[in-house]
């Protein structure tokens, strides 16, 4: 039953391979989840014409293995908080120079404020999302290729974690970040004008197909 299992997950991801750039089986292993044989499931959310910023997003998550899920956002440059991405920086930066560094009762996949920058000069800003001061989840953004587009990862956590399969990541998004990063980099380099940003100048492809 269980190599059935495995082969069905296989053959899912692979059906859908050329429109995702981290599959889940390499996100399930970047995380470091504390249980073995967790999966996740990715659903694949494509532009549709009409939408002004030519969204695509990747959602990962499995609510029968794990609270925890994930989403990967690729998007036209600039246009990331409705024209407040600057001040949503500025924000973040702030909070990242107050915040504690190495909260040892923090879980090890609850992230906090940072700021990090890359070796082209480029930063990654991180943020908490809370709700009544409990952690609820986190977001990491950046441009990508002369700020054509935006990346946004964020990662959610449900108050209630399964009963029957609670399984916690080992790893925060901070984390993560940059390897998903490299990973969506090079999937825009491989697909090219496919994913243009603007699906009114993007040519018509199989994949705009219902």
């Amino acid at each position: 039953m269980k190599r059935l299992l495995l082969l069905l997950c296989l053959i899912g991801e692979s059906c859908f391979a050329d429109e995702i750039p981290v599959s889940s089986s390499e996100l399930v292993g970047w995380l470091e989840f504390d249980k073995p044989a967790v999966t996740l499931q990715c659903e694949v959310t494509k532009p549709k014409k009409g939408d002004d910023y030519g969204e695509w997003v990747w959602a990962y998550s499995n609510d029968r293995h794990t609270h925890h899920s994930y989403r990967i956002v690729l998007i036209e440059g600039n246009v990331l908080f409705k024209g407040h991405q600057k001040e949503a920086e500025r924000h973040l930066e702030e909070a990242a120079n107050k915040e504690a560094v190495g909260d040892s009762k923090r879980p090890s996949w609850e992230m906090g404020s940072a700021v990090h920058t890359r070796p082209d000069g480029r930063k990654v800003f991180f943020g908490v999302m809370r709700f009544r001061r409990t952690y609820v989840g986190g977001f990491g953004f950046t441009s990508l290729c002369n700020s054509k587009y935006d990346l946004l990862i964020d990662h959610r956590c449900d108050a209630k974690p399964p009963d029957y399969y609670p399984a916690e990541p080992k790893k925060a998004l901070t984390d993560v970040f940059e390897r998903i990063e490299l990973a969506v980099l090079k999937y825009v380099e491989e697909h090219g004008e496919e994913l243009d940003p603007s699906p009114t100048r993007r040519p018509k492809t199989n994949l705009d197909q219902p």
